[in-house]
């Protein structure tokens, strides 16, 4: 399994930067690596996934290494959607270093699969993470494109636009991005809330109310209020780029800093306790 890590985790980084090579020449050859390693990549750590999922039963969501694997592979999954859905190839660009900084991250933490605790083990967890997840790669999709559209904005309102406005998709593209990824993230959001929300109830007979829980509520009225602004009050373009930078930024702050550094249920510290517990640490 640690072949198909450092494969994929090494593909990813050549796809990273051949992908940002080809924004800033647009050369043939460029795109051609940019895409072959990615398609490596992704075989790699598909099969990575699968392996996990034979060894242990599971998908390795469990742990923060283990998490950050997957998180990173439904990122590239849902680039792969976007890009049979736009053909953007550009969007690489901007997506790629977020699906290749999970995976660097997670070459120095403990990845070695185990079988998660029983209370881990439910399908309701499964569920739950697997659409968190989901809905967080969606959110990386829609600032990505919240980055494009200000950037596209600003060469555009120069009147005097350079090569960056050749390279980047026209502003109506851009924010049908923008909303494509929100709507598709936010019912995700909702649907993988709810689920951890049946979980708890079973697994502890309560729902424990921790920092993670607040802030998830927290980014969720976010990326709604993103939707209702755009279909109620015709917030589309500069607006919604920008609110969906701030949303990023929030569930990145939750995910990162709250689920590390803040003891409670959804803390790694938590989880850390729980494949103690069971005889394990790893993915």
């Amino acid at each position: 399994m640690r072949t198909l890590f450092y494969l994929a985790l090494t593909a990813y980084f050549l796809g990273t930067v051949f992908s940002i090579l080809y924004f800033l020449r647009r050369s043939r050859l460029f795109g051609r690596v940019y895409l072959g390693a990615v398609i490596v990549g992704f075989l790699a750590h598909t099969t990575l996934i699968g392996a996990i999922w034979i060894a242990t039963g599971e998908l390795p969501t469990a742990s923060h290494g283990g998490s950050m694997v997957f998180f990173s592979w439904v990122i590239i999954a849902l680039l792969a959607l976007l890009e049979a859905r736009y053909r953007l190839p550009v969007m690489g660009s901007f997506v790629l270093p977020w699906a290749f900084i999970p995976m660097l991250y997670a070459a120095f933490l403990n990845r070695t699969p185990t079988h998660a605790p029983a209370l881990l083990r439910s399908g309701w967890f499964f569920a739950h993470t697997t659409l968190a997840f989901l809905a967080y790669a969606a959110f990386v999709i829609a600032f990505a494109g919240g980055i494009m559209y200000l950037l596209q904005e600003r060469q555009v309102r120069s009147h005097r636009p350079g090569a960056t406005f050749r390279r980047l998709p026209p502003l109506d593209t851009l924010d049908e991005v923008n909303r494509w990824a929100i709507a598709l993230g936010f019912p995700l959001l909702t649907l993988g809330i709810v689920t951890g929300a049946i979980w708890a109830e079973l697994a502890y007979g309560r729902l424990p109310v921790d920092p993670k829980v607040v802030w998830s509520v927290v980014t969720w009225l976010i990326y709604g209020a993103i939707l209702n602004a755009r279909h109620t009050f015709g917030w589309r373009g500069r607006k919604a780029a920008k609110l969906a930078i701030v949303g990023f930024g929030l569930m990145m702050f939750g995910y990162v800093v709250v689920n590390v550094h803040y003891t409670g249920f959804h803390s790694f510290r938590h989880a850390f306790r729980l494949l103690g517990a069971a005889g394990g640490s790893g993915m």
